[in-house]
């Protein structure tokens, strides 16, 4: 989902930028952004083809649903869809006991003896289910998984359950070789989205990202300056944090984080007139 744990781990930062300090305690990066870069960074966009359906559904009708086991789609984050931006909210509804079917494609497999079948000819649960694994997303190697819940009717239509009466479905003159991995009875839930159109494109969803959490860098001591100056140019990162370190990231810890975490968070900052996508990492004891 893009680069949201940048600083969760200081490890998947440290590899690239370091030079000499193995294990940085204090980091903090500074990015000029544009109206397009902050829309981006502060939104999500629905990460498969299950996600962008409710997405569309919930945008264009008010409300989508979707039935599972857990949530299909996090409601936290802002959602940028067609260009537009929304909010959604999430209820859910026990709907009782449900058969989960597990399937697995494994594009590299060949199964040559395989039971054949056309995806428009398989039923409508199982189009939904395998539709999500048949072509396998861009850029995915190896195999792919899914679940589904099927009710009675979805049951009786379906040539997975009880079992399997194929090992493979060509779609659009390609064939993808599948197992059932499984399935179980297990709790099922129906899941009510509700979207709200917050921004109509990214310059006014970036003015709104501006107006809950911009603040701006101002009244710097000598130290921190220089501090934010190598953020901006290269990056921080020092292996003990400094005092002038632990000043400055109060500054920011007493701020409204876009992503807030315990050891810091991303923050949208001013700095002598130029707005800046700030990541900070910083112990939670201001000890080093």
């Amino acid at each position: 989902m893009k680069r949201r744990q940048l600083l969760a781990g200081a490890a998947g930062v440290l590899s690239v930028a370091l030079a000499g300090c193995a294990d940085p305690r204090a980091v903090l990066t500074m990015t000029a952004v544009s109206d397009e870069a902050i829309a981006e960074r502060a939104s999500v966009s629905p990460p498969g083809r299950e996600s962008a359906r409710i997405v569309r559904s919930a945008a264009e009708n008010g409300s989508a649903t979707a039935s599972g086991t857990r949530p299909p789609l996090d409601v936290d984050r802002s959602i940028a869809f067609d260009g537009a931006y929304y909010d959604l909210s999430r209820s859910e509804t026990r709907i009782g006991d449900r058969l989960r079917v597990t399937v697995n494609v494994d594009p590299g497999e060949r199964a040559p003896d395989a039971a054949t079948i056309v995806f428009e000819e398989l039923s409508e649960a199982d189009r939904e289910l395998l539709g999500r694994l048949v072509p396998p997303p861009e850029g995915r190697e190896g195999a792919v998984g899914a679940s589904a819940i099927y009710d009675d009717a979805d049951r009786e239509a379906s040539v997975l359950v009880p079992e399997a009466e194929y090992g493979a479905v060509e779609r659009d003159g390609e064939r993808f070789p599948f197992e059932v991995l499984g399935s179980d009875e297990v709790a099922a839930y129906e899941y009510r989205y509700e979207a709200t159109r917050v921004a109509e494109d990214a310059a006014a969803f970036a003015d709104r990202v501006r107006s809950a959490h911009l603040f701006e860098l101002a009244g710097l001591s000598d130290a921190e300056r220089e501090i934010v100056d190598e953020a901006i140019d290269s990056g921080y990162y020092e292996g003990s944090v400094s005092d002038a370190f632990s000043a400055l990231a109060e500054r920011f810890r007493a701020r409204d984080a876009v992503e807030p975490s315990d050891w810091g968070g991303e923050f949208l900052v001013r700095y002598r007139g130029t707005d800046y996508w700030a990541d900070l990492h910083h112990p939670p004891s201001d000890s080093s």
